[in-house]
């Protein structure tokens, strides 16, 4: 599971199942496995977040960053490295 190269039919509904399905993977939001999955990098190097908000899907850029938030918790330096790298 990677939420990567976002297609082009992607939707809200469809995207907050496959991240409900990932927290259960990974057992909860604030977790080693689910911030290693958010953080992931394609093999061209973007994030997911590089990859939502590249391609203009920016209600999709703010879910990433909600949920990286919630994930990354009360590492602050994690989370800023997430949104500046």
């Amino acid at each position: 599971m990677r939420l990567i190269l976002l297609p082009k039919k992607i939707t809200m509904r469809s995207l907050n199942r496959y991240l409900i399905k990932a927290k259960i993977a990974y057992n909860g939001k604030n977790t080693d496995g689910f911030r290693k999955f958010i953080t992931h990098r394609n093999k061209y190097g973007f994030s997911s977040l590089e990859s939502a908000a590249s391609a203009d899907y920016h209600r999709i850029a703010e879910l990433v960053i909600s949920e990286a938030r919630s994930a990354f918790g009360d590492d602050k330096i994690g989370f800023r490295e997430f949104i500046n790298d």
